[in-house]
This record gives C-alpha cells, sequence and structure tokens, in this order.
C-alpha cells in the first residue's frame, strides 16, 4: 500500500529559509516533471506551458501556492500565497499518479471546462487533478492540493457519485489509451 509520509519535505529543515526550501522542492518538481514524465494509464503526464516566472515553471507556482479567496479564479503567480502543505508534499504528485490503483488513492472523472479531469485523492487528504485536453497528446498535470479538513465532505460526496466505487471498469476505460 501506497505511503507518502516518508516524501514529505519539512520547511523546518530549512530553518526558515523560503529561498533556500523553493529551490529545494523545485528541484523535486523539475525531476518529476520535467526531467522525465510520470506516466498515468500508460501515457506521460506533462505540465501545462506556463511562462517561467522566477525562473520556475508557472505550474510549479500553481502547485506550491493558493489564490487568495478574494481573487478571480485561475492562474495569478503574483498575489498568491506560498501553501506549506501543497509544497511540503511536492514528492507526492508523482506517486500518486503514477499509483492510481493502490487502496489509500479514490478515483472520479468530472466534466470541467469541456474536459475530463481525473481526480485522485490519496487518503482522503489530497488530491492531485488531471486533465484530458484534445490539443494535448497526454495528461496534463491541472493541480494538486491538500484538502481541508472542512472540503473533505464534499470531496467524498463527489467520489460516491463520480468515483470508481460506480464501476471501476468506466474510470478505466473512460478514455482509450496508447501504450
Amino acid at each position: 500500500m501506497l505511503d507518502l509520509e516518508d516524501l514529505i519535505v519539512p520547511f523546518s529543515n530549512y530553518k526558515g529559509d523560503w529561498v533556500a526550501y523553493n529551490e529545494a522542492i523545485y528541484s523535486f518538481f523539475y525531476e518529476d516533471f520535467i526531467d522525465e514524465y510520470p506516466k498515468y494509464r500508460m501515457q506521460d503526464v506533462g505540465i501545462k506551458v506556463w511562462t517561467i516566472e522566477d525562473g520556475k515553471a508557472g505550474t510549479f507556482w500553481h502547485i506550491t501556492s493558493e489564490e487568495p479567496k478574494h481573487t478571480p479564479r485561475g492562474y495569478q503567480r503574483h498575489g498568491r500565497i506560498p501553501d506549506f502543505k501543497r509544497s511540503e508534499r511536492v514528492r507526492w504528485i508523482r506517486e500518486i499518479i503514477e499509483n492510481p490503483t493502490d487502496p489509500n488513492v479514490k478515483r472520479w472523472i468530472e466534466k470541467i471546462k469541456g474536459q475530463d479531469r481525473h481526480h485522485l485523492w490519496y487518503k482522503d487528504e489530497f488530491l492531485v487533478v488531471l486533465g484530458v485536453h484534445p490539443n494535448y497528446p497526454y495528461y496534463r498535470l491541472v493541480t494538486s492540493f491538500y484538502t481541508q479538513e472542512s472540503e473533505r465532505y464534499r470531496y467524498q460526496l463527489r467520489f460516491e457519485n463520480l468515483g470508481d466505487k460506480k464501476g471501476d471498469a468506466a474510470v478505466a476505460t473512460s478514455y482509450p489509451f496508447k501504450p
């Protein structure tokens, strides 16, 4: 069974040095998503091409920070707030993607903005969302984040209504894939 606790990268190990910490977690992100793509259902998982900001891919900023509740939704690097629970779990993302059938991962597909989004929810705690888009020949990492206690009921309902509980075969065959 998938147990990712050993892969947490604690900010406390960097003695409060945000710059050093950010460089360390970016190196993990770079290794996992730029040097070599992870595989989901035998297809590559890429990242959306954002502009490079502060020498780092925009997707990195998106998965390690959150947008304030008062801003419009969508990617905006400036104004985003570092999220330590996301950042500390940056090494979990690839492991969750590559182990979607693990008993600790709940899966469901939701149509969002005209795209099928594959949700992989690890231990009711950390959610990875992959997109399927006709312009990309691969899955795309849309986002990942730690689910707050207050949000978990909502995600559990989504899983119960759309997830593999309704039949793993539907999730497994919803898209043809090319090995």
